[in-house]
C-alpha cells in the first residue's frame, strides 16, 4: 500500500478548510491502496518523509512567501530526505528526474500567491521529488464544491503515481533507494529509485529468480526467506569484498524483498537483496558511497565499523566506530560447522565467552586488566545460516 503524506499549516479557518478538503479528497473512497498520514508542519519528521511514497504541501501565502512553519519543515530535514545544495548553499538541482517521488501543492493568498508556489518549488526541486499536478493556487473565500473537485483530481494523479499495476519485471542490480527502517520491515518494497550520487541508504547487489519448486507457494511462506538467505549472504560478503569477521562487525548489514501480492499474483517469482546503512540496532540509516561495491575492502574506513556507547554491549547503543563510544567490536568465532545442530544457548554463551577473553585481550596488547564483552545468536539465527559471535573490547581506540 502507498503512503500519501500531507503536511500543511493551517492557521486559519480558510487554510483549515483547504486542508480538509485535501484530507478528503485523498481519502476518498474511489482512491484504493492509498494509506493518507497528516502532518502539521511544525511536527513532521524526516522519519514521515523517508516512510511516504508521495506527498501534498498545503501553505497560506505569507507576505510573498511560503509560510514560516513551512520552511521551518523544510529546513530541519533537507539533507536528511535526499535534498541538494549548490555551491553557494542554497537548495540546488538533484540530477535526474527518473524514480523521484510525486508531489502536490495547494497555495491560499488573499491577493497573490506567486511568491509563495515559487519559494516551495525552488526547493522541491532540489529534493528527489517530481511534481505530479498543477499547483492548486486559490484567492479569497473558498467555493466548497469546486475546491473539492479540483483537490481530488489532483490527489487521484498523485496517488496513481505511486499505485502501479502489477508488474512481472524484476528490478536491476545496482540501484539505489533511499529506505527507512518501516520500508525494511515490509516484505515487499516499491520505493522509488533515487540517482546513486545523490543520497541514499540502500543498494540492490543481487537480483534473482525464486527456483521452480518455490512457484506455487505462497508469497510469506519461510521457505522463500530460507533460499533467499542462502543466495544473498554470501554474495552480501562479496559484494562489500570483506571477509565474514569485518561483514559482521560493521554497521551495513542487507535486506530482501520479494513481489508484492498483486504482482506474485500475476505471476512475478523475483527476489531482491540490498545493502543498507544501518540495521536493527543502527537507525537512522546512514547514507551509503555512490557505489557500495568493496566498502569492507581491505582495512575499512571507521565510519563503517561497528561500536557502542554504554555500560556493557547488550545495554548499550550502537553508533560507527568514527564516532565517540565505549565498546568496539573487534573480533569474531565461527562455533560450528554448517550441518551442524544448534549445541544450546549455555553452550554458545560459554564457547563465546572463553574465546572472546583471550581474542579481546590480544587485540588489546594483553594489558594487566581489560573488560570485554559478547553477542552471540540463538537457535532461529543458527537455523537461519549464522554460526558466528562477535567479541567486543572496551576501547575508546
Amino acid at each position: 500500500m502507498a503512503t500519501l503524506l500531507v503536511v500543511h499549516h493551517s492557521p486559519t479557518d480558510t487554510v483549515r478548510a483547504l486542508t480538509d478538503a485535501v484530507l478528503a479528497g485523498a481519502r476518498h473512497e474511489d482512491i484504493e491502496g492509498v494509506e493518507v498520514v497528516e502532518r502539521a508542519a511544525l511536527e513532521a519528521s524526516a522519519d514521515d518523509v523517508l516512510a511516504a511514497d508521495g506527498y501534498v504541501l498545503v501553505t497560506p501565502a505569507n507576505f510573498g512567501y511560503m509560510s514560516g512553519a513551512l520552511k521551518h519543515f523544510f529546513d530541519s530535514l533537507f539533507l536528511q530526505v535526499g535534498g541538494a545544495l549548490a555551491d553557494d548553499g542554497a537548495a540546488g538541482g538533484s540530477g535526474a528526474t527518473g524514480g523521484r517521488r510525486p508531489f502536490g501543492l495547494a497555495v491560499h493568498g488573499r491577493y497573490d500567491t506567486t511568491g509563495a508556489v515559487r519559494s516551495v518549488l525552488s526547493i522541491t526541486g532540489a529534493l528527489p521529488w517530481q511534481q505530479a499536478a498543477p499547483v492548486l493556487e486559490l484567492l479569497g473565500d473558498l467555493d466548497d464544491e469546486l475546491l473539492g473537485t479540483l483537490l481530488l483530481g489532483g490527489l487521484v494523479a498523485c496517488g496513481e503515481e505511486r499505485s502501479s499495476a502489477a508488474t512481472t519485471e524484476p528490478p536491476e542490480k545496482g540501484e539505489c533507494r533511499l529506505l527507512t527502517p518501516e520500508d525494511v520491515a515490509r516484505p515487499s518494497n516499491g520505493t522509488a529509485t533515487v540517482p546513486c550520487g545523490d543520497r541514499h541508504t540502500a543498494q540492490t547487489f543481487q537480483v534473482g529468480e525464486l527456483p521452480e519448486e518455490l512457484h506455487d507457494l505462497e508469497p510469506d511462506d519461510p521457505a522463500l526467506g530460507t533460499h533467499v538467505y542462502g543466495e544473498c549472504s554470501s554474495s552480501f560478503a562479496g559484494f562489500l569484498k570483506g571477509d565474514e569477521s569485518a561483514v559482521m562487525r560493521s554497521v551495513v548489514s542487507w535486506v530482501w524483498f520479494r513481489p508484492d501480492d498483486a504482482s506474485w499474483d500475476a505471476g512475478a517469482r523475483w527476489f531482491r537483496c540490498d545493502v543498507i546503512g544501518g540495521g536493527e540496532q543502527l537507525t537512522p540509516y546512514r547514507a551509503l558511497p555512490k557505489n557500495a561495491k568493496g566498502l569492507l575492502e581491505g582495512l575499512p574506513p571507521d565510519q563503517w565499523m561497528v561500536c557502542a556507547t554504554g555500560r556493557s554491549v547488550q545495554a548499550g547503543t550502537k553508533v560507527p566506530c568514527s564516532e565517540p563510544h565505549t565498546w568496539r567490536a573487534v573480533t569474531t568465532i565461527k562455533v560450528g560447522e554448517p550441518g551442524e545442530p544448534y549445541p544450546g544457548d549455555d553452550a554458545v554463551a560459554e564457547i563465546t565467552s572463553d574465546f572472546c577473553s583471550d581474542s579481546v585481550g590480544a587485540w588489546l596488547g594483553y594489558p594487566t586488566s581489560y573488560d570485554y564483552g559478547s553477542t552471540f545468536f540463538g537457535e532461529a539465527e543458527w537455523e537461519a545460516g549464522n554460526r558466528r559471535s562477535v567479541c567486543w573490547a572496551k576501547t575508546q581506540q
